[in-house]
């Protein structure tokens, strides 16, 4: 109890003296609880459980399964979506130039694009929509 006495003090003869009674308390007393997080937090870590928990054989085949689906899904595509479209149809795309004011859908999707975005660029045009060329 002296040391938070002492440092009261200080509190109350140092840079805080423009502060009231009551922020002094109130910085002191964040102080302290940031003090006791840390100290706890140290405590977890150093002095905590050690080994691992002990798990009947279900939970230990459950946990095998997860493990083993998990490695599956590393080892896996990790393509999106429209990464795996553009794959699947990469051989059968034809490369030409075009204009988007005047192309159509059937042209749209020769050069890859997705049956959603080419009626979405055709549905542009047709309210009215322009395009720079």
């Amino acid at each position: 109890m002296d040391f938070f006495r002492k440092l009261w003090n200080r509190l109350n003869n140092s840079v805080f003296n423009q502060f009231s009674a009551r922020d002094k308390r109130q910085v002191l007393s964040l102080f302290v609880l940031l003090v006791t997080i840390f100290a706890v937090n140290y405590c977890i870590r150093h002095f905590g459980r050690s080994s691992m928990p002990t798990f009947n054989e279900e939970t230990n085949a459950k946990l095998d399964l997860l493990d083993q689906r998990l490695a599956e899904l590393k080892e896996g595509d990790t393509l999106s979506r429209l990464d795996r479209y553009i794959v699947q149809r990469y051989d059968t795309l034809q490369l030409f130039n075009f204009d988007p004011n005047t192309v159509t859908q059937a042209d749209l999707l020769k050069l890859g694009f997705t049956e959603k975005q080419a009626g979405n660029l055709v549905n542009y045009r047709e309210n009215g929509g322009k395009f720079r060329v």
